[in-house]
């Protein structure tokens, strides 16, 4: 049995040997201690502003479902599927990525609901997780002009009653109306 363990402990050592090496040699040279200034009352920390890039009014299609929207931009083509009435998480699709995909076929469960159509009904189609978390759309697409607002890291989208701020790192979106909840009436 000796016999055995004897190349693990070995290799164990090696490994060890490397890993130690490698700590080293990433470590480089010292390097000096730089001080950093201290804050004083006269001379408060700022943080560097976001950029934001012009607004602009632009077409956009909007369209409520069960449980949250799609919206389309007219000028990128791109579509946000919007999870939730409130906030939650966003699903986007940029413009040309779902350009031939299958369109929507089905029947609704309930005469009420509506099967998603056009670029819409392409992504909600081809794509399960945002079929399952919108459901079925409960009102025809409708289009508005919008004032869009990008940011370096978000984007504030006017729609019907207020507004929705996307986060394109976290991937979620929050509403911005006076009541918190998007206009699906």
């Amino acid at each position: 049995m000796r016999l055995r363990l004897a190349p693990l402990i070995v290799l164990l050592i090696v490994l060890v040997a490397i890993d130690i090496a490698l700590r080293l040699y990433s470590a480089g040279p010292p390097v000096a201690q730089t001080p950093i200034p201290s804050l004083t009352p006269s001379a408060p920390a700022t943080l560097a502003p976001e950029t934001t890039i012009q607004p602009q009014t632009i077409e956009i299609a909007f369209q409520c479902y069960e449980r949250g929207v799609m919206i389309w931009r007219s000028d990128s083509g791109t579509i946000y599927a919007l999870e939730g009435l409130t906030g939650g998480r966003v699903f986007i699709f940029e413009g040309g990525t779902y350009a031939d995909l299958p369109e929507a076929a089905g029947t609704p469960p309930r005469s009420t609901l509506l099967l998603p159509q056009s670029g819409f009904g392409k992504v909600w189609a081809s794509d399960l997780t945002v079929r399952s978390a919108l459901g079925w759309a409960v009102l025809p697409e409708r289009a508005y002009d919008s004032l869009i607002t990008p940011y370096s890291s978000r984007i504030v989208i006017g729609v019907p009653g207020g507004a929705v701020e996307i986060n394109y790192l976290g991937g979620y979106y929050r509403v911005l109306t006076p009541g918190k909840a998007l206009n699906c009436s």
